[in-house]
This record gives C-alpha cells, structure tokens and sequence, in this order.
C-alpha cells in the first residue's frame, strides 16, 4: 500500500506526463487540464524568454482559465501557488505551453515560442574532461575550475539575421567568481593561442562588466547605464542574463533591465559561431561552483526597411501616408522613446505595498510596443526601482533621446502632496516615511522633461496627489489644428490620473488608457483626443470619484505642439 504523499507524487508526475502526450494532439486536449486541490504552498517564477507579451491563466478546479495578466519579454514573475495547481500560457490565443506545480518550495519556468531554442546541456561540451561537472534536466553546474563548456553547434550567424539573443539562468556562489562568456568560431578563448573570441566579463566583487576580443589588451568602449557601487550581480541568488549581439554592439541586461553596452563598430570579430560558458578558475575558490540554467537562443528576422537610417536598431518608422491626410516627412518622425516606471513593492515597513502597479505598466509597455510606434529595445521598464535606478534612468535618456524624437514617461506607484512645500513627490521603492531623501520631486522631475530635448514628450503619471505636477492646470482649450502643424511644435504635456486626491490602487484610469489606445484604429492619436476619451469614463467609474487632469508641464519648453500617437499599420 502506498503511502499518501507517494501517491501525490505519482499522480503529479502521470498529469505531467499526460500533459506532455497532450501537447501532441490537438490543442483542444488542453482544455481538459485543471487544477488538482492541495494544501501544499509553493513558489514558481515565470520567465517569458519569447520576444513578444505573454498571456498568464490559472487552471482553476473546474479547468477553466483565471487570467492573471500578461507577462512582458524578458520579464521573470514570482507567483504563489499550490502543488498540483496548473498554469496556461497562450500567445495571440496559441498555448504556448502548460505547467503543473510539483511539491519544490520553489520551481522555474521557462515560456517559449517557436522562434526561440532552448539548448539543454546536450547542446553543449567541455573543452576538457572534468568529473566535477554536474548535469541537470535544464542546465549545468561547473566546479570554478579552468573550463570552457561550448555550444556543439554553432548558434550564432549575423550574416544570415542582424541580431543574436542569448539568454540564460546563472547562479554564482561567492563574490570571487567570474561569470564570463565567450563567442567565437573556433572556440578559442582570449587566453589560447590565435584567440578569436568576443568575451564578457562580469564579477559581483567589483560590478564591473567588462567586454574585450582576440588576445589581452583589445578592450571594448563601454556605456554603462547603472552606477559601478548599485549591487547587479549577486552571490546565492539565480538571475536572469539577456545579450544582445549585432554588428553594432554587444548590450547585457540582468533580470530584465539592461546594464550595459559595448560598441562593436570597427571591431574585427567572428560573425558566425558558438557560445561558451568560461570558467577562468581560481585555486582558493575551487570548492565553490557556477550553475547555468534555462539557456536559450533565437535568431529574429532582418526586419524589412521602414524608412529612416537603414539597418540601425531603432531607426525611424514611415508614418505611411493614408489618403487626402497630410503627415509628418518620415525622415524627420524620429524614434518613440518610453520609459515605464512601476512601483509595487517598497522596501521600507513605513510605506504599503499595492498590487496592481507592475501588471497595469506591463499592459501599457505591451500596447505601445504592439500598437504604436515604440519599439522594444526603446523602451525601459523599471520594475520597483529606487530613486537612483529611475534618476539613472532619466540621465540616459537625456544622452540618447535626439531633438527629433519622441519621449513618454508613466508612473505608476504612490505619491504625496506636501502641502507646506506645495510640492508633490513619487515615492520609490525605497522611499520611507518622514526622510525625503529618497522621494522624488515633481521639481526633479520638470527638470528633466526641461533637458531631456525631445521633439514631444508626454507624461503620464498614475499616483496619489499626480495634479501636482502642474504648477498651474491648464486644459487644452480651442480647436484641433493640423496633425502636421502639431507634430512639429515641440510640447511638454502631462496627463494624470486624478488632482491632488487619493487615487485608488486598481487603476481605473489604466483601465481606460489601455482601452482607448488599444480600440483606437486611427492612423494618429493626439494626446489631447486621448485624454477626452478616457476623461469621462474615469469620472463615472472611479469609486474616488477621480477627475483625470491633462495640461502643459510649465517652464519645459512647451511650445502648443501635440504629443501624438503613431499607429502601427
């Protein structure tokens, strides 16, 4: 007679098993997957290593899909569960995949599509033997002994596909290890005779990324878009590496936001080959290991030319020219910037967590990013940031954003209104209650909109108190001129969830803008005509009877022009 938590687990693994045969058939098998009841609480971090949203059901008990929200590229979530309780992925309505939690405390999965390849540690072999290599179903784990483990097969081609994503799970032991990795044609790394590898570099000792090719001394220019003292790589815990690889530049991002890029322009490297997992060893470290898990590769397309500098990453898009409608010059549109702020979850006990932040900012970056004219390597998303991460944030864009471009912002998180200072703040995630240090002003804030010299730019701020950005509120008033006349005036507009008031954690102003931009079929969407759709709906649902404000961010540069809206056709 088995015993009962015997039976579980059998019963888990045939459910698994059935769910892998399901996959076989047709897609309609799915629907007989449902949630078993179990009273066992585990931990599942989501990873969408797919290049576009992915939708997130739960399976309830009767097998019906619970919606939980959609999961942007690139992007890990944590989510709580039971043993046993099963979870749906679909993409455009394709089930891209099924999970059923297990009895682990804490479980990975991994979201992939038909463009992405995961590569299990068959794929991969060490350039020497070495008994201390340990094998997993999704990965390896190497002793920090002198090896390389390199990809069997080439995996990498920019002549065939202008960009190359890696992305892969490691988890580091101790701060004196090394995460290197190496791309190469004839597998050899930097420390062999005729190296002909590109290696990056990286250390939690000193959070220096570093990227060089060929021998020793051929060391790359670097942008770094994090402060050297921020702790980005950490020991004892997983996290979650993305490089990007083009002619032009080799760019590493770590858990979704990216830290760093290298210029590759004029720099002699193999365009086509394998990638390598180096471990540069140490004799005092030995005991200690590198794991790497949940290794992918995907090869997107060359995009066709739209218009703009061809073959640049972000170049600018044609506006197309509808019928009898007068349009921008496409070649001085310029690019969609967007930075996305999120914050949820703050670090201090004096200030409550929401719940809706991350999830309401992961819609907005998806609606822009599938309907409009953002593109996705131009759009940062700062999940729980600090102040420092969102100031550094704003400091890049004043470097990268150009005079003909286009810029918006949106917040999502609390804020306050201090009456003495009539000055209203967003509150980072590691703001705490009564030390201003780490509040972020609505001064700070008009500042950077001032500098940061962009064609239009737009905020959008969904926050307690947001009214207060407007040093005076001014509605747009008098009739809609050309889209031409007011795409080329440069403007500096606001628009905000409510006044200075509470605004409720589930946004319904969220509600309504990702409506509205995603029902809209116009070929251009002003700003303006934005906030008149969703004023009054707002208004009439809000349970704070919430009254959204919209008007010029004074003493920025606001010159009557219209942020406007570019529909993807």
């Amino acid at each position: 007679m088995f015993s009962p938590s015997i039976r579980r687990r059998a019963a888990t693994r045939a459910l698994g098993l059935f769910l892998v045969c399901a996959a076989l058939w047709a897609p309609s098998v799915f629907a007989q997957v449902r949630s078993i009841s179990s009273e066992t609480p585990v931990t599942i971090t989501f990873l969408n290593a797919t290049e576009t949203p992915v939708e997130v059901y739960w399976i309830d008990f009767e097998g019906q899909e619970q919606h939980y929200g959609a999961l942007e590229p690139g992007i890990t979530w944590e989510q709580g569960t039971y043993e046993t309780h099963a979870w749906r992925f679909k993409k455009a309505g394709r089930v891209l995949g099924v999970y059923v939690a297990n009895a682990n405390a804490r479980q990975y999965y991994t979201v992939y599509d038909a463009g992405q390849k995961p590569l299990g540690p068959a794929d991969f072999s060490p350039d020497r033997e070495e008994p201390g290599l340990q094998v997993f179903k999704d990965g390896f784990s190497l002793p920090y002994r002198p090896i390389t483990v390199w990809s069997a097969e080439e995996v990498y081609d920019l002549n065939s596909s202008n960009t190359f994503l890696l992305s892969f799970d490691a988890l580091l032991e101790t701060a004196g290890q090394e995460l290197i990795l190496a791309f190469s044609h004839n597998r050899v790394p930097w420390g062999a005779p005729g190296p002909d590898a590109l290696t990056i570099r990286v250390s939690p000792s000193d959070q220096d990324f570093w990227f060089r090719t060929g021998f020793y001394g051929n060391w790359l220019d670097t942008e770094l878009y994090y402060e050297p003292s921020e702790q980005i790589v950490r020991t004892g815990q997983t996290q979650r590496y993305t490089v990007a690889l083009t002619d032009a530049a080799v760019t590493v991002a770590v858990d979704g936001r990216v830290m760093v890029r290298a210029s590759l322009e004029g720099v002699a490297f193999e365009r086509k080959g394998h990638v390598g997992f180096v471990v540069f060893g140490n004799d005092e470290l030995e005991h200690t290991r590198i794991a790497y898990r949940n290794v992918s590769v995907s090869r997107p397309p060359t995009p066709a030319p739209a218009g703009g500098l061809a073959g640049e990453a972000g170049a600018n898009r044609d506006f197309g020219t509808p019928a009898n409608t007068e349009t921008p010059e496409a070649s001085e549109a310029g690019r969609y910037f967007a930075l996305v702020i999120a914050v949820e979850k703050y670090s201090g006990a004096t200030i409550e967590d929401l719940t809706f932040p991350v999830q309401d900012a992961q819609n907005v970056v998806r609606t822009l990013t599938e309907n409009y004219t953002f593109d996705p390597q131009n759009v940062m998303f700062l999940r729980d940031p600090s102040k420092a991460e969102i100031t550094n944030a704003l400091d890049r864009l004043v470097d990268q954003v150009k005079p003909e471009d286009n810029l918006l912002i949106f917040y999502a998180g609390h804020g306050y209104w201090d009456e003495r200072m009539k000055q209203g703040f967003w509150l980072p995630a590691d703001a705490e209650r009564g030390f201003r240090a780490n509040w972020l002003s609505n001064g700070t804030i008009r500042d950077y909109i001032n500098g940061i010299r962009t064609r239009h730019t737009l905020l959008i701020s969904d926050a307690c108190f947001s009214g207060g950005i407007f040093k005076t509120r001014q509605a747009f008033t008098g009739a809609d001129r050309a889209i031409e006349e007011l795409f080329r005036i440069p403007s500096r507009k606001a628009m905000t969830s409510g006044t200075l008031n509470v605004v409720p954690d589930k946004s319904v102003f969220v509600r309504y803008l990702i409506k509205t931009l995603r029902e809209n079929r116009a070929p251009f969407l002003t700003a303006r005509r934005l906030f008149d759709t969703l004023r009054e709906p707002v208004i009439n649902n809000s349970p704070l009877s919430q009254v959204p404000q919209f008007g010029v961010v004074h003493n920025t540069g606001d010159e009557g022009g219209e942020f406007i809206f570019v529909h993807r056709r």
